[in-house]
């Protein structure tokens, strides 16, 4: 990002649970995130903004780490925005209660060092087993370093399909309306089995995958 202050894109922790306690099953077989590192993901977004100008570009993302612990999978997946001196990372948890974000990084210009924030408890992206119309809290607060923070209600609908520029995809829409430094916010999310996030639509930003290179 060109800006120094972190919005979370709601496009990203280790919980601590005894070892006596069994690893859940991570769910299904084509869970709502990629699961191996390597994969590519790139997307394109769109921004129009009140003046009737837009602003295009693409982001790459890249799954980094994939670690079993007791609580389910943790993902890390770096990202970088085309033509920024930007960069950064999310992690999340994936596990058969669902998707959650748990930490974000950032680096750049101006940046001592990398700025790195955990969400704890970690906030929920996708709620599972999926129930259209399921509902549920999701909440980051903010922290020092210029990480933003939001809360809202998520919804669950779906399954529906969502045609972006990577092809076709059966995926669950989690309408997100909440607030954000005191401002309201809506956002739409769609995730997809065995990819993840395929499109986001916030504040005049549509963002959808354009490719999708899974590591084999």
């Amino acid at each position: 990002m060109s800006k120094s202050r972190v919005v979370l894109s709601l496009p990203v922790l280790f919980l601590a649970v005894s070892h006596a306690t069994p690893a859940p099953e991570v769910p299904a077989k084509k869970p709502y995130i990629a699961t191996v590192n390597g994969t590519v993901l790139v997307y394109s977004w769109t921004n129009t903004f009140d003046t009737g100008a837009s602003a295009r570009g693409e982001v790459t993302e890249v799954v980094t780490a994939v670690k079993k612990t007791d609580a389910g999978l943790v993902i890390t997946r770096s990202h970088k925005m085309e033509g920024s001196e930007f960069a950064g990372s999310d992690t999340f948890l994936l596990s058969e209660k669902g998707l959650f974000t748990t930490g974000a990084s950032m680096t750049g210009p101006g940046v001592k060092g990398e700025r790195s924030w955990k969400f704890d408890p970690p906030a929920c992206l996708l709620k599972l087993p999926h129930e259209g119309g399921a509902k549920w809290k999701y909440r980051v607060e903010a922290q020092p370093g210029g990480l933003a923070g939001a809360e809202a209600t998520n919804t669950a609908r779906g399954p529906e399909e969502v045609v972006v520029p990577a092809g076709r995809y059966q995926a669950i829409r989690v309408e997100h309306r909440g607030t954000r430094d005191g401002k309201e916010t809506r956002a739409t999310f769609w995730y997809a089995p065995g990819v993840g996030l395929v499109k986001m639509t916030c504040e005049g930003v549509v963002q959808e995958l354009k490719s999708f290179t899974p590591k084999k």
